[in-house]
């Protein structure tokens, strides 16, 4: 068994001082934050892509201490709804991926914390690249996590009632939630048409969970047995 510590913990101290307290500690094993939501303070990560030599470097550093990179972490969403933010995001992820590769084949943590190994050492051996690992191994293991995902986040931004009410004045672009209270009024609700206005709201929920209902029940499930 070996101990690690993620570095986000020391993100106050540059690389060096952190890998010192880390070895320190005793830790066998860092994971190292290179951008997105853990951060890239340790990690000069466009720098390092652009100079193999420099990421050699730095992989060096925990080395020589006595520490195992046991992972690149780039924790990010890709999926965005601002396109700024998914760009910068899957850009991280996309430096981060050829950052491990260039210092020996590090993991790399994203969405999937961790996955069976001995599938993607298999792949490795059948001649599969990092992309093909990642399009045929990686993305159908998490497909069930990924569509108990997306439907909660449907969920939400379908109900979604004060940004809406508190951004939207054009009558023209307000959502369902917003077109619902119009039948609440001060002194009087119209029962009859916000019944029938509920149940053409709910088409939509079912429709996405009629087609994700066998995913989502997996990604539920997931873990619940052990073989």
């Amino acid at each position: 068994m070996k101990l690690g510590i993620m570095m986000a913990l020391f993100g106050g101290l540059d690389v060096d001082k952190a890998l010192d307290q880390a070895a320190s500690l005793g830790l066998d094993c860092v994971e190292i934050g290179t951008g997105n939501y853990p951060g890239g303070k340790h990690t000069p990560l466009k720098e390092l892509v652009a100079n193999k030599a420099k990421a050699k470097a730095w992989a060096q550093k925990a080395r020589d201490r006595g520490l195992e990179i046991s992972a690149l972490a780039c924790h990010g969403n890709p999926l965005h709804p601002n396109p700024k933010i998914a760009k910068a995001h899957h850009d991280v992820w996309r430096d981060t991926v050829k950052l491990a590769e260039m210092i020996g084949g590090a993991n790399v943590t994203a969405t999937t914390r961790k996955q069976a190994r001995e599938l993607l050492d298999q792949a490795k051996i059948d001649g599969c690249s990092h992309w093909s690992v990642y399009g045929r191994i990686m993305m159908p293991l998490a497909r069930p996590a990924l569509a108990t995902v997306s439907i909660f986040l449907f969920l939400g931004n379908w109900n979604e009632l004060i940004l809406a009410l508190t951004l939207i004045q054009n009558d023209a672009r307000k959502t369902v939630p917003l077109g619902l209270i119009t039948f609440v009024g001060q002194y009087k609700i119209e029962y009859g048409q916000l019944a029938a206005a509920l149940a053409w709201a709910t088409i939509p929920v079912l429709l996405i969970y009629v087609a994700l209902q066998r995913e989502f029940i997996k990604g539920l499930t997931a873990g619940a047995l052990k073989y």
